[in-house]
């Protein structure tokens, strides 16, 4: 009966992550799947930086949607992320 309540708990446990984002990277952190909304957190894509190497970074629409330090481009798919400068 404890396995059986255990393999519950873990399932519950995946489920939850699964729906709420959990082992997700955070923006900024690499990434290895370009183009990937999944792969990152909400509200961030896996992109190229400006060295080439991609990581999760924030989704935009406009340059006031960026933190300082970044600019609003385009990736190689139609969305557009704060790129560090």
């Amino acid at each position: 009966m404890r396995n059986k309540v255990t393999f519950v708990g873990f399932a519950s446990l995946v489920l939850a992550c699964a729906s709420l984002g959990c082992g997700r990277a955070d923006v900024g952190d690499s990434c290895s799947k370009e183009g990937d909304l999944d792969e990152c957190v909400d509200e961030a894509l896996c992109a190229k930086d400006a060295k080439g190497e991609l990581q999760c970074q924030l989704l935009c629409a406009v340059q006031a949607d960026c933190p300082a330090g970044t600019n609003c481009n385009g990736t190689s798919g139609t969305l557009k992320v704060c790129q560090p400068k």
